[in-house]
């Protein structure tokens, strides 16, 4: 989804007297150098690449998977091909003078995950927002939410017992944190207990972490 060159958002900070961070996103270059000298380029440099490592099936009692158990070689790449580039930016806004609210920059970057395994079951890519937390250290997070079974290969999940569960409410997703030289992830499965009030269930399928 495009935006306009600077689009000003309203975010909510937690904060029990009312403050808030509003964002302005600004789009960039590829290649523009941030304040502190670095860019998108230097950061997907840094950060991205392909990596190969070891995903490991997690089971649960909770949740049905194919395939359910053991470890398989995992192929992953983060790579740039010319997506939207954004900052944004996050000030204190309706902040009481005795007040401290921390808003956090961020520089997003779309961008086009792959991933594959050597047992079959997961094989896809998908387009991603690649975010930095600016000052937070070199990092890259990279979230795929909700992460469609049907675009991963031969991997399914499903709730082991549906009736206990809210219909329709379980979702997978698969998240990444990039470092430097390392990248580690885990997919999982969320869903809703049926009972208003009780606490969902969040359950870790698998698990990794790959070198380049």
């Amino acid at each position: 989804m495009r935006r306009a060159a600077i689009i000003l958002v309203l975010a909510l900070t937690a904060c029990e007297k009312g403050g808030e961070c509003r964002e302005t996103w600004t789009q960039l270059e590829f290649t523009a150098p941030l304040a502190d000298g670095t860019s998108a380029e230097n950061v997907m440099a840094a950060l991205g690449g392909e990596f190969t490592g070891t995903l490991q099936w997690r089971s649960s009692d909770d949740v049905t998977q194919h395939p359910a158990m053991g470890a398989t070689e995992l192929t992953l790449a983060l790579t740039y091909a010319g997506g939207e580039v954004w900052l944004v930016d996050r000030e204190p806004d309706d902040v009481a003078p005795n007040e401290r609210l921390a808003c956090l920059d961020d520089l997003v970057i779309h961008a086009k995950l792959a991933l594959t395994t050597a047992d079959g079951a997961l094989q896809g890519s998908w387009d991603v927002e690649a975010v930095q937390g600016i000052g937070s250290g070199a990092t890259l997070g990279v979230d795929v939410r909700p992460f469609e079974a049907g675009d991963a290969g031969d991997f399914s999940a499903a709730l082991a017992h549906p009736d206990e569960w809210d219909a329709g409410s379980e979702e997978l997703a698969l998240h990444a944190t990039f470092h430097e030289a390392m990248v580690s992830g885990e997919l999982m499965l969320t869903a809703a207990w049926s009972v208003p009030g009780e606490n969902g269930l969040t359950a870790t399928l698998a698990t990794w972490t790959a070198t380049p």
